[in-house]
């Protein structure tokens, strides 16, 4: 990744490999580029133009350098490859923040793969790895401006449609004691993780684990059921305290799954997290065909959670598709953001820069021909 200090509304990077060389190229980037680079040189250039000039910092003449401005916002230095001449103009950068990130990303979805928490995601990594975030760069400098703006929308929506499948939603089984939370809990994890019993209270710590529902993965979160501890005793007491260990995780999740047993009712749903409600232990109803029938026939069961999952998370069944450019992490969806917002003239500039520096930044296929 190219190294650099970002300051008042610039940011400031060497494109370069680092280390001693022929030339070092630095590119300021943000609203005050042009201002910094006069701080520099004693001259103002205007976009488009390119000469040369000489850099001085406190009076001291450093260098004989190319300047070029390639828009109001974008500019370029081209020096000699001194690492310490350009450490000094780096360091003489002031520090605010100019926005995210840029370039890289196929160098990132690679670090990524490893850590790939499902098939769907490590395809979609490995897709921008092999070139697929390069070509779309490159697609993009074709678009005319409106399509350019709707194109970099598309991207950012597409990308937070297809979060959870890097970062798995969080879902918790919540519901009164002896509802069955136990039971679906392995079934979803693929395990006996959980005791089950038909005495209520059996499940007293929040348990956690990894699963998938289809090509998505999520992590199930089950805990002690909601009743009256009666008692003053140790029981009653580590009952209670699995009791707020739920409570603490239904705000945290991403949704819960409340159960509900034949004649239970639900509490009123909290706001900020959304709550489905699933009438659960079909076999103590066996007339009611609507309720959760994980032992009797879990596959329907898997089904129903996957479907309810889906239309509240906004869960695709086909979440990956060959070679589609992906947004996968915020850093990539806020530069898009931060692209979009510029005017159309620095936004194109600043794409094109963008392009060269992401092959710079790029990494060699995993995969040969």
């Amino acid at each position: 990744m190219p190294r650099g200090s970002e300051v008042d509304g610039v940011r400031v990077r060497e494109l370069t490999a680092p280390g001693a060389g022929g030339v070092s190229v630095l590119r300021l980037e943000g609203s005050g580029a042009l201002e910094l680079l006069e701080s520099w040189s004693g001259r103002r250039l205007a976009a488009g133009e390119l000469c040369v000039v000489r850099l001085r910092v406190e009076g001291e003449l450093l260098d004989e350098a190319v300047a070029c401005a390639l828009s109001a916002e974008l500019a370029e230095l081209h020096l000699h490859g001194s690492p310490p001449l350009v450490r000094r103009l780096l360091a003489q950068a002031p520090s605010t923040p100019a926005g995210p990130e840029p370039a890289g990303l196929a160098a990132r979805a690679r670090e990524a793969l490893g850590a790939a928490p499902c098939e769907a995601a490590a395809r979609v990594l490995l897709d921008q790895a092999e070139g697929a975030w390069l070509r779309e760069l490159a697609a993009l400098l074709e678009l005319d401006d409106q399509a350019l703006s709707a194109r970099l929308a598309e991207l950012r929506g597409e990308g937070e449609a297809l979060r959870t499948l890097f970062e798995p939603a969080r879902v918790l089984l919540a519901g009164p004691a002896n509802a069955g939370k136990s039971t679906l809990f392995n079934l979803l994890v693929g395990g006996e993780r959980a005791i089950t019993s038909d005495e209520a209270g059996t499940t007293r710590d929040l348990l956690r684990e990894p699963a998938r529902l289809g090509a998505w993965p999520l992590v199930v979160f089950d805990g002690a059921g909601a009743r009256e501890v009666e008692g003053t005793g140790s029981a009653a007491l580590v009952e209670g305290r699995g009791q707020a260990l739920v409570q603490r995780a239904a705000r945290a999740v991403d949704v819960v799954l409340w159960l509900a047993p034949p004649g239970s009712q639900a509490p009123p749903a909290p706001a900020g997290v959304p709550r489905v409600l699933l009438p659960s232990r079909g076999d103590l109803a066996p007339d009611d065909v609507g309720r959760l029938r994980p032992r009797e026939d879990p596959a329907a069961t898997l089904a129903r959670i996957e479907a309810v999952l889906c239309e509240v998370l906004g869960w695709r069944p086909e979440p990956w598709g060959p070679g589609h450019p992906v947004l996968f992490d915020a850093e990539a969806r806020a530069w898009a953001a931060e692209r979009a917002s510029r005017s159309p003239e620095a936004r194109r500039a600043a794409l094109a820069v963008d392009l060269e520096v992401e092959r710079a930044a790029g990494v060699p296929p995993l995969m040969g021909p």
